[in-house]
């Protein structure tokens, strides 16, 4: 029994996002009945949200009276019938993961919940009230869809080491396809700014959960890891792999049913996740404008120049429209509600095109929905997109378009557009395209600030990292600056919220801002002030959702030539891949360059080597092929390498997060090590200058925080970013092999992986 619940403002709780398994759903509707909470004949395979809220309620209060009146919340509680609850408190939401059977361990919880965490971010930005649209149909696609991906999580979680340890696995090929996919690539990215996507940025291939292949454009923002390996994640539950590799393995590609060509499917109104206009045009009908001004086309090589045009003007389309943005001059608007706004669905393009007499049905089956969604029903006139939960069943869905806000230096949540397009069995191609981030940048830098003003004194160690006044300085001028950029709308609605802002702002100040920051840490913040504070960053919301959640219609010319260079595209890589197909499916399965290290290292049996300056893993895959012989599944010695090394990982994870960077375990016939190890530029080991014990409550990985990060900064203070490289490496022994014998494995095979990775050990001498 496995539950995962958001609630938003603990104090008065709100489900946001609700993904409970069958046995769980049962047993609360069973005890709902007992408690004459649900009639007799009601659907036992649906939880009511208002019969969960009850049930969890007291769990709810209990976790908001610890945290705000004792500042001691507890991280999780374990029942008399061992149900399991785990629970995490962030930016105002309160994630609960609850298991019931005893299958998954605290440890593993938390993770989940730091995923979910970050899976949100990824999908929304600031913007988490967008989990709970309106109508329940729109509710109910939206929280299937993260069901889905949260799923593809726990499997790929149970069944790939770079999940396991979250970092990023590169599929090693020989030199050939490598400069067969890097230069595919990169002319993908050239043909898709030959038609309009001037900031197509990054193009990637993934075989499996592994990557193939990745390429950018000169002076591109860096794709952290992070979003690389969530890109990974969303694009196998997209295109799942369910294939073994005996099957694989026994079809050639001709015989594979391919998607059908998509480029008539994109039609020329289909809907995207396009960021409005900034140039000053009343109804933001450029086609794209991606980039701020800071980030001129000198940055992309082969760049082309802008593609403007106008949408197909109608009086129906222009209402449509008008709805959508939610600028209307009437009493309905976003400073009135923010639940007109959500974000808008994954677009899958669909199999065929419609035919007049079903596009004209099609606007009053999807009336309700579209009004729920805030998404134009321009799309469903045509056809053009639906739901990518909709159609994950659908095995010739061939191509997902879908927003996303990627984590970079300058920006954590910066709005990019990602596009998934199969290309052989197992194998995706990925194209990320930047959208402009400065609005978003500045509206989280403010969130930042307001959520540490308004924290607990004891809650915000750097509530008073900065003086009072360069405080209040930086807001008033991130304030004026936001106000500048949605001024540059003209709507009426950007004109009242920016207005709005304006106000709020100065009531803030009015109310005693500074007053407050100069009073002494346990000073309790006044209630008009916190009062200001909340609505300030209900409007900073309103005015991110209204910039980067509008969907809007493509000009004609340009979606049919954009179409026609994915087409081309995803032709381009199948032809070139085409003979390697079944190279990469072996590779994906058995992936390790180093083949004799069961020689080299008598007595090893497994190792898991992680560079946490790249994130990249190295070990030895673990083929699990569990074939029935006279109906009983044989379990070989790959299926208990498995279970030793899924069982030591969160073990040696939780010595680290203790602070022990060494840790070494007897258990039967295996000896686990595990060492956390430093290495300066030139691959010399280094020790650390401050030690390791730390409070933070990350769990190590880079899906659920930085940990491994802050680690390094914290071991090194004042070392320059990039000096240090902090690895990991966690080594499998037969348990009859001696410790000094263990010790000298681990320091030679750190130095081999070294020497194999490809960097300079040494300075070179050129001249």
């Amino acid at each position: 029994m496995k539950c995962l619940v958001v609630f938003r403002n603990p104090s008065m709780p709100d489900i946001v996002l609700l993904k409970a398994d069958k046995a769980f759903i049962n047993h609360i509707n069973q005890a709902a009945r007992e408690r004459h909470l649900l009639e007799d004949e009601s659907d036992v395979d649906y939880l009511d949200i208002s019969v969960a809220t009850q049930f969890f309620s007291p769990i709810v209060a209990s976790y908001a009276a610890m945290s705000n009146e004792l500042n001691s919340p507890y991280s999780s509680i374990k029942t008399h019938n061992d149900f399991l609850f785990v629970l995490r408190q962030c930016d105002g939401y309160l994630y609960i993961a609850v298991n019931g059977d005893e299958t998954e361990s605290e440890l593993f919880l938390q993770r989940k919940l730091q995923v979910l965490q970050r899976l949100l971010t990824f999908y929304y930005g600031p913007i988490l009230d967008q989990l709970r649209p309106d109508t329940q149909s729109a509710r109910k696609t939206v929280w299937e869809e993260f069901t889905r991906v949260i799923d593809t999580w726990t499997e790929l979680y149970n069944k790939e080491q770079c999940f396991l340890v979250e970092a990023i696995e590169r599929l090693q090929v020989n030199q050939t396809v490598n400069e067969i996919c890097i230069s595919a690539l990169e002319t993908v990215l050239r043909k898709l700014r030959a038609v309009g996507e001037k900031y197509a940025v990054h193009a990637m291939l993934m075989v499996d959960a592994k990557l193939l292949a990745l390429y950018s454009s000169r002076k591109a923002s860096e794709f952290q890891s992070s979003d690389i390996l969530l890109t990974t994640l969303l694009a196998q539950s997209f295109y799942p792999t369910t294939e073994t590799l005996e099957n694989l393995l026994s079809q050639s590609v001709a015989q594979s049913e391919w998607p059908t060509p998509f480029s008539q499917n994109l039609s020329s109104a289909s809907d995207e996740f396009l960021s409005a206009g900034e140039e000053g045009s009343d109804d933001a009908s450029s086609y794209y404008s991606p980039a701020d001004s800071d980030n001129d086309d000198e940055g992309l090589d082969g760049a082309a120049s802008r593609v403007k045009g106008q949408p197909i003007k109608t009086k129906e389309s222009s209402k449509q429209e008008e709805g959508a943005v939610g600028c209307s001059t009437s009493s309905e608007s976003l400073s009135e509600g923010e639940s007109e706004f959500s974000t808008p669905p994954v677009s899958v393009s669909p199999n065929k095109q419609l035919g007049k007499k079903e596009e004209k049905e099609l606007p009053k089956e999807n009336e309700d929905v579209s009004r729920g969604s805030g998404v134009a029903t321009q799309s469903a006139l045509q056809g053009a997109t639906v739901s990518a939960s909709e159609s994950i069943d659908n095995e010739r869905k061939d191509c997902v378009r879908m927003p996303a806000f990627l984590q970079l230096p300058a920006c954590k949540c910066s709005p990019h557009v990602l596009q998934f397009v199969p290309i052989l069995p197992g194998t995706t191609m990925v194209i990320v395209i930047e959208v402009r981030f400065q609005l978003a940048k500045m509206i989280s830098k403010t969130l930042d600030i307001l959520t540490q003003i308004g924290q607990s004194r004891n809650e915000s160690e750097t509530h008073l990292h900065y003086s009072p006044r360069l405080i209040i300085e930086s807001l008033e001028n991130m304030v004026k600056q936001i106000c500048d950029h949605a001024r540059k709308f003209k709507t009426n609605c950007m004109n009242r919220h920016q207005e709005d802002l304006k106000d709020t702002w100065n009531n803030v100040k009015r109310f005693g801002l500074q007053e407050y920051l100069d009073t002494h840490r346990t000073v309790i913040i006044p209630a008009r002030l916190e009062s200001a504070l909340s609505e300030m960053c209900r409007l900073l919301k309103v005015i991110f959702r209204v910039r980067y959640f509008t969907v809007k219609s493509n000009p004609e010319s340009v979606s049919k030539r954009y179409a026609e260079a994915i087409k081309d595209s995803q032709s381009l890589l199948r032809e070139s891949l085409y003979h390697y197909q079944q190279y990469l499916t072996i590779k994906a399965k058995r992936n390790i360059t180093m083949t004799t290290y069961l020689e080299d290292f008598p007595g090893l049996v497994h190792f898991i080597h992680v560079d946490r300056k790249t994130d990249q893993i190295t070990a030895p895959s673990i083929s699990v092929s569990e074939v029935p012989y006279d109906g009983i599944v044989q379990s070989g010695a790959s299926s208990l390498v498995k279970e030793k090394v899924w069982n030591i990982v969160p073990t040696m994870h939780e010595y680290l997060m203790q602070g022990f960077y060494t840790a070494a375990l007897r258990q039967g016939d295996f000896y686990f090590s595990y060492y956390i190890y430093f290495e300066d530029v030139t691959g010399k080991l280094v020790a650390a200058q401050r030690s390791m014990k730390t409070e933070n409550t990350d769990i190590p990985g880079i899906l659920t925080g930085n940990f491994f990060k802050d680690l390094v900064e914290r071991c090194f203070p004042g070392i320059p970013h990039g000096m240090i490289r902090c690895c990991e490496l966690l080594c499998i022994h037969l348990s009859v092999v001696p410790i000094q014998y263990v010790t000298a494995h681990a320091r030679r095979l750190s130095a081999s992986l070294w020497e194999t990775s490809g960097e300079v050990a040494t300075p070179v001498n050129l001249l």
